[in-house]
């Protein structure tokens, strides 16, 4: 009797060990997405509202790779920081020499974006130079770097006391409305959406003068503890974005958030 109860708790053991080793495997293979409110490219979408470019893309790829996604949204300071310590997996961003130090960057362009100044469209006022910015009230998002030539612009005005912070992504373009500042810096195409969003696209202009445009890819933190071959990973990435691009389907993703 005894025997029989040793081998029914034995086999009850390598059941539970198993149930853990499938559940804790299961778990792995759902790779953490860090994400912050970005249009169009990136929402915090509610269920049935849309997802963005990236998000649409990236849910077209990775499941290709065998892992599963989920979306996590968190401030352009604090994605930095998970990405960094290895609390997320894998995001999206344009590339930065010192941001080899902890990301992986695979190689084809998820997307292009341009960073543009944005004035209220009664205003004249035109930007030829940096210099053009100096006697304008400027708005800047906490977090976003631009280039490396405004960065160092937008800190200079920080340093003076002469900059006017926004903490979320729609804030700035609220302060442009209400006249609290003549100017800001964001990607066109999320600017243009927040404002059709807001229904006030016929109240801004978004200037020609080009701060930066840039590719952005998909990265993956280096300290990934789910992504066990990130070369690869990558590669089978990169893999997926060329075929869609060659097969119609990246051009019906745009179109479908670009035709405003």
């Amino acid at each position: 009797m005894k025997k029989a109860v040793i081998v029914v708790w034995i086999i009850s053991c390598i059941i539970g060990i198993n149930a853990n080793y499938e559940a804790f495997g299961q778990e792995t293979k759902i790779l953490s997405i860090v994400t912050s409110d970005w249009p169009p490219y990136i929402f915090w979408a509610k269920p049935g509202e849309p997802v963005g470019i990236a998000t649409e893309l990236l849910g077209m790829c990775i499941p290709q790779t065998g892992y599963e996604i989920k979306i996590e949204s968190y401030p352009v300071k604090r994605m930095f920081t998970y990405l960094e310590e290895g609390k997320v997996d894998v995001s999206v961003f344009s590339y930065k020499k010192e941001r080899e130090e902890f990301l992986f960057y695979g190689k084809e362009p998820l997307f292009s974006s341009g960073y543009r100044p944005v004035v209220l469209a009664g205003k004249n006022i035109q930007i030829r130079t940096l210099q053009d910015f100096d006697k304008l009230r400027l708005g800047h998002l906490e977090g976003l770097k631009y280039s490396k030539e405004f960065y160092d612009y937008i800190e200079s005005r920080r340093k003076k006391g002469d900059l006017l912070i926004a903490t979320t992504e729609d804030s700035y373009l609220r302060m442009l409305l209400n006249n609290m500042i003549d100017i800001f810096v964001d990607t066109e195409g999320t600017t243009l959406w927040r404002a059709k969003e807001m229904n006030v696209l016929d109240k801004i202009r978004v200037l020609d003068f080009d701060i930066q445009t840039q590719n952005y890819f998909v990265v993956v933190s280096k300290k990934s503890p789910k992504i066990k071959d990130i070369p690869t990973f990558l590669q089978q990435t990169d893999e997926c974005l060329k075929k869609a691009k060659a097969d119609g389907r990246y051009d019906a993703v745009i179109r479908k958030y670009m035709s405003q």
